[in-house]
């Protein structure tokens, strides 16, 4: 693996030893389970996609879910998320809120879209408990796991697929799982009908996302409004602006309306759609996502939609690959994000998109 310095090679280092140490305490306290052998069939069988985790997490699994319907197999996925639920009903899958939704649909294979680096973590130990919670509910029934340390991989069905830690993206990882289990390439994008063409999105907007993070998280997810101002003001009347709040999200909102009453980001508009189905339907149409590092990036990225991601640049190895229709603006602390330098690569991805 290579690393752009030493100190990204100090930190993988660090972070390695950290996740070896948790494996080797987790395991002292109780037997994993035993390793279940064979192959998992996948193509015309019962699947049940589990996944505990929210809206950003969920978006993750999209393009893997494209590949498992690809397949032929029968899908349901199990998710604790209501939006996750709600958007993924909308783009044809079939989804529940609990193994008694279920009914009588009995799955033969149960694939868990855990990103968990170690699920048996005294940090998170509800993680464990709910993934032990389906073990005993689906007893019998084959399970596979993609997880970064092989130790948990091989107490659920052991495989090629089955990937120790390595520094691996959140989406590469996913796509190595498929990958093992066999899974055709996708046919076409699982949010096909939300991916506007080129010229509907060049008469869009750049969108600011508002509602990531609260005040007490300026060092990850949380953008001051007057910081948005800011960047507005550097754009100089480049596009037309739009700042996005989620669907109930009533405190932005006002924030929102008081700045602009105040004279602050007067040409910008506010959207607030109603759910997050309608809200999907409305950024596939847009310019580009300006956005902390969120499930908003995430749910962007199947929309095909170019972003600017203002992020400390510890985070983005975990998630995307470095691409053509992606700019981060990094600070250590996001309140101290520089405004001219968020303008400059909105700009570079605006000229991008103009370009013959």
């Amino acid at each position: 693996m290579a690393f752009e310095n030493l100190w990204a090679w100090r930190r993988h280092l660090k972070r390695s030893f950290h996740y070896t140490n948790v494996i080797a305490a987790t395991r002292a306290k109780g037997i994993w389970p035993e390793a279940r052998r064979g192959t998992l069939e996948i193509s015309g069988r019962r699947i049940l996609v589990i996944r505990r985790d929210r809206l950003g997490d969920a978006m993750l699994s999209v393009p893997f879910l494209s590949r498992l319907l690809a397949s032929g197999a029968e899908v349901r996925a199990l998710l604790l998320d209501a939006p996750s639920r709600a958007l993924l009903a909308s783009a044809g899958v079939c989804c529940v809120a609990s193994v008694q939704e279920l009914g009588g649909w009995r799955p033969e294979g149960v694939l868990f879209l855990e990103r968990c680096r170690h699920l048996r973590s005294e940090l998170h130990p509800e993680r464990w408990q709910f993934v032990e919670e389906m073990l005993r509910a689906f007893r019998g029934v084959p399970c596979a796991i993609p997880t970064m340390r092989r130790a948990e991989a091989m107490s659920y069905f052991p495989g090629s697929y089955c990937t120790p830690f390595s520094g691996l993206t959140a989406l590469s990882l996913l796509r190595l799982f498929a990958d093992g289990l066999g899974l055709p390439a996708e046919r076409a994008p699982l949010f096909e009908k939300w991916i506007a063409p080129a010229e509907v999105r060049a008469a869009g907007r750049v969108v600011f996302n508002l509602s990531a993070g609260t005040g007490a998280e300026t060092g990850r997810r949380y953008i001051p409004l007057h910081l948005w101002e800011d960047i507005a003001r550097g754009l100089a009347g480049a596009a037309p602006l739009a700042c996005m709040v989620a669907p109930g999200d009533d405190a932005r909102r006002e924030a929102f309306e008081s700045l602009r009453r105040q004279g602050g980001l007067p040409d910008c508009e506010l959207h607030c759609n109603s759910d997050i189905t309608s809200a999907t339907e409305w950024l596939g149409r847009q310019r580009l996502l300006v956005s902390p590092e969120t499930g908003l990036c995430h749910l962007v990225r199947n929309l095909r939609l170019p972003m600017v991601v203002l992020t400390p640049e510890r985070q983005i190895p975990y998630w995307y690959q470095r691409s053509d229709d992606t700019r981060y603006v990094f600070a250590e602390l996001l309140r101290d994000v520089e405004a001219q330098d968020t303008a400059t690569a909105i700009r570079e991805l605006l000229e991008r998109d103009s370009a013959p």
